[in-house]
């Protein structure tokens, strides 16, 4: 579906743009991706589902990491 599709972009970038900044916060990622905080918070559950991210740190000063 587009939708299914649009994601595989949307969590591509997502991945591309953690490899050049790890620990990056929910509200870097969205504005990268040039999306809201529900869909970008849907993407990141979707990657760390699949095993492919992971949250490290405290929800004040954590961010995402590339597994």
């Amino acid at each position: 579906s587009r939708r299914q599709r649009q994601m595989c972009i949307e969590t591509g970038l997502i991945l591309t743009f953690l490899e050049k900044r790890p620990g990056a916060k929910g509200y870097e990622i969205a504005e990268y991706i040039q999306k809201g905080a529900a869909t970008t918070e849907r993407y990141l559950r979707s990657l760390k589902d699949k095993e492919l991210i992971e949250y490290k740190g405290s929800h004040k000063t954590g961010g995402y990491y590339k597994k």
